[in-house]
């Protein structure tokens, strides 16, 4: 049972919006967008955004700015 659960809750986070893939990690709408056209983000295309792969981003972005 617990499967059914997880892939259900995977299902809620995969094709975000920007709206709600930018709720998801606590920013603006428009710190998302800034942050998508420096790169830190993979351009969805019409898809929408997965939260595993925009959060694996967000670290590694995060993590780049502190080492520097």
């Amino acid at each position: 049972m617990a499967s059914v659960t997880t892939s259900t809750a995977a299902a809620r986070t995969d094709n975000m919006s920007v709206a709600k893939a930018s709720a998801y990690l606590l920013m603006s709408p428009r710190n998302f967008r800034l942050l998508l056209d420096q790169g830190v983000f993979t351009k969805a295309w019409g898809r929408g955004y997965d939260a595993e792969t925009i959060l694996r981003e967000y670290l590694d972005h995060l993590h780049s700015v502190v080492a520097n």
